[in-house]
């Protein structure tokens, strides 16, 4: 068990967590964690024998120390500042540990009972260490949710590129990897644990507490998503995949960050060489989303869910008839109007696109878009003129080619 704990510590920085690769411990740390919270079978033929030295205590001590080894593996994978180290971590089999540790804890009705419990001197300190253990838990999910990420993350050198896409085909090789990370952006808070604990105001922080460990863990998971939809080779297992997660609700209260990772993934998943049947699977997944984050004030997500509109309006009509139907256009008009000049050009050439389509072209002639459009023209083409351009050939593209109007 010290040893373990010594392992955190040293795992704790770049130079520590080096040396302790060096010297093979993560093979060792990975066999510790299984001796502690591996198969039922394995723990109990190893309680058997720990109970003939001391019994609960050397059983405890056994916990403790296992627990020490699942911070250990995640410090190290964080602080990996190699990729070969990354490579070989994943190599010698650390994502089934770390899925295991991202993994939801006991329920909110177990902690509820640690916690009314603690009323009863006679089982307070068995209380006490229940509710420790939970918290302890709802830490360890956030660093197992960061080294998933850490895993992912791009490399510092353009010669590393082609190794970093490799070593992401590798992971998601790994059996229900992206599964696991798409469930924990799905977490959600328990609100109704939370409106019962406000009369109790040391529970409703532990509570208020876990809600926030929980915005972290999903904001890990997302970011990891995000890094591994860089990989082609799996845009299939992306796609049926993507119903799952909540996309709306992250969109509309995740955060600039988290907004911003759901608007580049949607970019990303529109690749042109996704074919027409996925464009149209996407495009009904994303509209909607989209929509979203359109309106979002942060100009860096716009800009972003812009560039998805953009993409996934070229490839089909039936993807523009989605958009079009989900409400993006009047997001996109009022990004026309956007003191930032790269967010204007980003919406002009959305809207360009989706003006190619045969059935809800006439939208674009409603007073208000056409005014935006044509007002972006006559004030960008001297001073921006890509956004000008976008503009003006959205709107010669409505003249052109007019579609039916509406019933």
């Amino acid at each position: 068990m010290c040893a373990a704990a010594l392992l955190v510590r040293l795992s704790d920085s770049p130079e520590g967590a080096t040396a302790v690769l060096r010297a093979g411990g993560a093979l060792a740390l990975l066999a510790l964690w299984v001796s502690g919270a591996g198969s039922p079978e394995v723990v109990a033929a190893i309680d058997d024998k720990l109970a003939a030295i001391d019994g609960k205590l050397a059983a405890t001590h056994r916990r403790h120390a296992a627990q020490h080894a699942a911070q250990a593996l995640c410090e190290l994978v964080i602080h990996a500042s190699h990729s070969h180290d990354r490579k070989t971590l994943v190599e010698q089999g650390v994502l089934q540990p770390l899925l295991s540790f991202a993994a939801p804890p006991a329920t909110q009705e177990a902690l509820a009972l640690a916690l009314d419990a603690s009323s009863d001197a006679s089982l307070a300190l068995d209380a006490s260490a229940e509710v420790d253990k939970i918290a302890w838990q709802h830490e360890l999910r956030v660093l197992a949710a960061r080294a998933l990420l850490q895993l992912t993350s791009a490399p510092s050198a353009l010669r590393q590129v082609r190794e970093s896409e490799e070593h992401r085909a590798r992971m998601l090789q790994e059996p229900s990897l992206l599964q696991a990370l798409v469930s924990l952006t799905a977490l959600d808070a328990d609100t109704d644990a939370l409106e019962e604990a406000e009369t109790v105001e040391w529970r409703s922080a532990e509570l208020v507490r876990e809600s926030e460990l929980k915005a972290e863990v999903k904001k890990h998971a997302m970011l990891t998503i995000l890094q591994l939809s860089t990989t082609s080779s799996h845009a299939q297992l992306f796609l049926q995949l993507l119903p799952a997660m909540p996309l709306v609700r992250l969109a509309g209260i995740g955060g600039a960050e988290l907004q911003y990772a759901c608007a580049r993934l949607l970019f990303l998943l529109a690749r042109p060489a996704s074919g027409c049947a996925r464009s149209s699977q996407l495009a009904e997944a994303a509209a909607q989303p989209l929509v979203k984050l359109c309106a979002v004030a942060h100009i860096k997500v716009q800009y972003a869910a812009a560039q998805a509109v953009e993409r996934l309006a070229q490839h089909t009509e039936h993807g523009r008839h989605v958009l079009f139907d989900a409400g993006v256009l009047p997001p996109l008009v009022a990004m026309l109007g956007s003191i930032e000049g790269f967010t204007q050009q980003s919406a002009a050439c959305a809207i360009r696109q989706l003006s190619m389509s045969s059935t809800r072209r006439y939208l674009l002639a409603e007073p208000e878009p056409l005014r935006a459009i044509l007002s972006t023209c006559v004030n960008e083409l001297g001073r921006r003129p890509p956004a000008g351009t976008a503009a003006l050939l959205g709107a010669e593209q409505r003249g052109r080619r007019r579609g039916p109007e509406p019933d």
